[in-house]
């Protein structure tokens, strides 16, 4: 089980890596980083409907070889300067998201809570948040 989420999750971010920004922005991908023509990460985000100010981080990807550069924490930065009052996000507590639980953590992001079959009947989520500005605490 854990192989196969590995390898989809590899082939997945290959896959919207190779799509091209057009098509990223269908998608809903609301920030890139790119050089030249190669994208080197992006940020899908939106609004909570029912919370007062807060961002939904739906997907933060950078390809691997650009990672540890700094390109993960500047797209969280672009969606702070918005002013939201907190992030938040969900992650799968298997092994091959370890490295984003430890850059999320390191983001100022703490683990809130733990969803029951998120993912799958097999697969929880763990709910991240991260308060950026004074307000309500989750």
């Amino acid at each position: 089980m854990l192989e196969r989420d590995a390898l989809h999750c590899r082939s997945q971010l290959k896959l919207y890596f190779s799509l091209g920004r057009a098509k990223l922005r269908q998608l809903g991908i609301n920030l890139l980083v790119a050089k030249e023509k190669r994208i080197l990460g992006f940020i899908c985000s939106r609004n909570d409907r029912n919370t007062e100010n807060a961002v939904w981080i739906d997907w933060l990807a950078v390809d691997p070889a650009s990672q540890c550069k700094g390109i993960g924490t500047s797209l969280l930065k672009k969606i702070e300067e918005t002013r939201p009052s907190h992030l938040l996000l969900v992650t799968s507590p298997f092994a091959v998201h370890r490295a984003a639980r430890k850059f999320y953590t390191a983001s100022g992001f703490k683990k809130a809570a733990v969803i029951p079959r998120y993912f799958a009947a097999d697969e929880d989520g763990l709910l991240f948040v991260k308060t950026i500005s004074t307000g309500r605490q989750f």
